[in-house]
């Protein structure tokens, strides 16, 4: 964010202020959500990579914080996600 802010010529508060009035996140929650849509796509895909090379790729610490932030987001886990056939990403049939 630091960088960004320095792009747009304001202050770190300022930038996040607008940020936030713009996109209706603050710029940490826009970066989990997307990452998190990254690693949607990816399952989406079917890549097949192990978790922790999945979990590095789409930018989380490591697994375990994958793992969380999946849980988190969804409301399953990323092996019951995957498990499931769906025609798209972001669509997961209500039981």
């Amino acid at each position: 964010m630091r960088q960004a802010a320095k792009n747009a010529g304001l202050s770190e508060r300022r930038f996040s202020q607008v940020f936030r009035e713009e996109v209706g996140l603050s710029p940490k929650a826009w970066t989990r959500v997307q990452r998190f849509q990254k690693a949607v796509q990816q399952l989406h895909a079917g890549t097949g990579l192990p978790w922790a090379e999945l979990a590095l790729e789409c930018g989380y610490y490591d697994q375990s914080h994958f793992a969380n932030e999946f849980r988190a987001f969804s409301g399953m886990d990323a092996t019951s996600y995957s498990a499931r056939q769906t025609l798209w990403a972001n669509h997961v049939p209500a039981k």
